[in-house]
This record gives structure tokens, sequence and C-alpha cells, in this order.
């Protein structure tokens, strides 16, 4: 796609996402489901949810398309490489207020697993993340599962300074209940709806900026009785709505060495200094600023627990900031800070703050050529705390 494009590309996509409030089906009650802060990897929580315009490789291609262009490790001297990612996490601890006055918009998920990984050939790359969700503390008769598949494209011009992206993704929420008498979990009602999202990275080489935007369409998806019959009981939902975002990211880091180094995509010998990433010690910088488009009615998962009403969501900024510091070659720790709208009354927004570190694990086996990693977070804000462990690959 000829860079020249890609303005004009994107101009339209902002444009039309502004205009577009999709809204959810008569039904009711309809949950929404957003992929914000909480909703996410130890890592890109620690930094307070930062991750449009921080990014790098198959693990940041779930939050901007446009990501996986970006090579990681630089593939010197050859035009083909790939890498991959895989995040566990689990939060043992999750105590928050579902009362009236602060329903957010949001719950973090019990568990949270998402792999994926990227085949690159020259200046084109072609990714696919997987990303599965439990919430199991719904209320003892109720538990959401939900799994995200993706699919994405993305390319970068030959001076490696604009890499694009676009996605094409399917996502199915299921809703379980108990069996009587405590017997296994049965299906009681799904929804499953594709989506589509495009991304835009800006990496000047030789500089230590980054500049990106993401921008997802809305979805709606009817939900269908399994095991259940059509009428809706108590805790039922009969649709699943993800509104439209857009988001739009900086990062700068502090190193050594430039961060945005173009990698020779048509093979070849490089010339000069190996410009490693990371290094002794380096300080990253990030700011992301998003917009969640309205919803007609709807409800949060923990709405959906506490037998909330349905009601009217408006247009909601949701801004984030994080850093990273990386010390030597064996840990990461990181802190920032995000705004969560309440996009439903009677919940009000609030105010998080985050942080969290990563241990490298050289000494036990990796997957391929990459060491595995120890992730711990913390997300606290009024009337909520949550802390989160997981495994990685660094």
């Amino acid at each position: 796609m000829p860079s020249r494009l890609l303005p004009a590309l994107f101009a339209g996509l902002a444009a039309l996402l502004l205009c577009l409030s999709w809204p959810a089906r008569a039904e009711e009650p309809t949950i929404e489901f957003v992929r914000g802060a909480s909703v996410t990897t130890g890592r890109v929580l620690g930094m307070g949810g930062v991750a449009v315009g921080v990014g790098e490789g198959a693990r940041s291609q779930l939050y901007n398309p446009a990501a996986s262009a970006r090579r990681r490790p630089p593939a010197w001297g050859r035009p083909f490489d790939s890498d991959s990612t895989l995040a566990l996490v689990n939060n043992p601890f999750t105590a928050r207020d579902n009362g009236p006055l602060n329903l957010a918009e949001e719950g973090p998920p019990d568990w949270l697993v998402s792999t994926g990984g990227a085949l690159r050939w020259r200046q084109l790359a072609l990714g696919g993340t997987l990303l599965g969700q439990s919430y199991t503390t719904l209320g003892d008769d109720l538990s959401l599962r939900q799994i995200t598949t993706m699919v994405n494209l993305a390319g970068v011009d030959d001076r490696g300074l604009v890499s694009w992206g676009l996605a094409a993704s399917w996502q199915e929420t299921r809703l379980l209940v108990p069996r009587a008498e405590g017997e296994a979990r049965e299906v009681q009602r799904r929804a499953g709806t594709p989506g589509l999202m495009a991304g835009l990275l800006v990496t000047p080489p030789g500089r230590s900026t980054r500049l990106g935007l993401a921008a997802s369409l809305p979805t709606n998806a009817e939900a269908v009785a399994v095991n259940s019959g059509a009428t809706l009981v108590e805790g039922d939902f009969a649709g699943v709505h993800t509104p439209w975002t857009l988001t739009v990211g900086a990062s700068h880091r502090l190193g050594p060495m430039p961060w945005n180094v173009s990698p020779t995509y048509a093979g070849g010998v490089f010339e000069g200094d190996d410009p490693r990433f990371g290094g002794p010690r380096s300080l990253l910088l990030g700011l992301d600023l998003g917009l969640i488009g309205p919803a007609k009615s709807g409800m949060s998962a923990g709405q959906l627990a506490s037998g909330a009403a349905p009601s009217e969501a408006s247009l909601s900024f949701a801004p984030r900031a994080g850093a990273e510091l990386e010390l030597g070659e064996l840990m990461k720790v990181r802190g920032g800070a995000y705004w969560e709208p309440g996009r439903f009354d009677p919940a009000a927004g609030r105010l998080h703050a985050t942080g969290g570190a990563d241990l490298r694990l050289p000494w036990l086996p990796g997957w391929g050529d990459r060491d595995l990693r120890l992730t711990g977070s913390i997300d606290a804000g009024r009337d909520t705390l949550r802390f989160g462990l997981g495994l990685g690959l660094w």
C-alpha cells in the first residue's frame, strides 16, 4: 500500500467511526465488552494500559495491527523472520465493590490467556492472536467465558518509517450456569460476532519516538440459547455489544541506542553498530488517548451479576499513561495510571494507579529462542484492588 494513501485511508476511517454509533439490539439486557486497561496482560496493565504507541512484534498486534511489521528481534542480513508471544495471567485476589455507585465499565477477568505469532517476508507480515478470558466471580450461578481470535496483515515502507495493519477477529461470549445438584456446568447462552480493526505505527529511523493509531468498528451479536430454551432468566443476557474505539498513542525511549532502526528488509549485510533493543538501562515512557463510542442500551459484565438495569452510554474519554524501566538483562519494573470511564448509570468514572515487574528466567526452558518471564501486576482505584501473576515470553 503506497504511503501517500495511508493518511487518506485512516482519515476516512476516523470520520466513519466518529459518525457511527451502532446501537445494540432492542432485546435486554445487552452486555458491553471493551478491551480496556484492566482486560489485558500484566505487562500492559503495569504501564497503565499503554500499548498503541509502543507497538513491537507479535506481542502488540492485539492492540495495534501495525505492530507485527516491527521486527523483534531485528532480522539483520535476511529477508524473513518470525516471533511469538505468550502470556498467562491469573488474578488470585481481586477486591471490588459491585454496589450501585461503583459499577465499573469493565471487570478484570480471573484468568487471561494470550498467545500469538507473526511471520514476515521482506516488508509484509502475517500475524495472529488468540485471547481467552474467564469471569468466574460474577456470582454463585453465573460464569462468563470469552474467546477472541484475530488474524492481521501488516506492512511497512522501505524506509521503515510507517507501518500499517488491518485485522479481522471473531469474538465469542458464553454464559454458563451450574446444573442441578452441583453437576458440571453447561452452556446457557452464547453470542459470536466478527470485528474489524486498523492500525498505523510511525517509527522514524534513528529516533527513539513512536506514534500509533488504532481504530476498531462497533459490533453486535444476538445471543443464542443453548440447552436452556429461548426464555431469558434472571442474570441472562440477550446479546453482546462492542462499541467503536479510536486510540492515539505515543512513546519515547531513553536509552544508550536509538529505539527505531530499520532492518535490511531485502536481506544482505547490515553495516554499522548492532542496535540491540534494551541495554544496561533504558526508560520507556508512553501515553494513550482513547475514545469509546456511545451505546444505546446495555451494561457491563459486573452489572449483569448485580442485577442492574440497562442504560445508555455516551461518548467516553479514556486516557492512559505509563513508564517502564529496564534494569540490566534480568528485570523490568513499571508503573502507570489510567482513567476508567463510568459507561452506564449509575457507574462513576475513577482513576487507577498501576504497577508491576518482570523477572527473566533464563535458566528455565523457553519457547524457541525466547526466555520465559515471571510477571506481577497491581491495579488500585476507588473501591477496587487487584493483584495479578503471569507467565510469558521475554
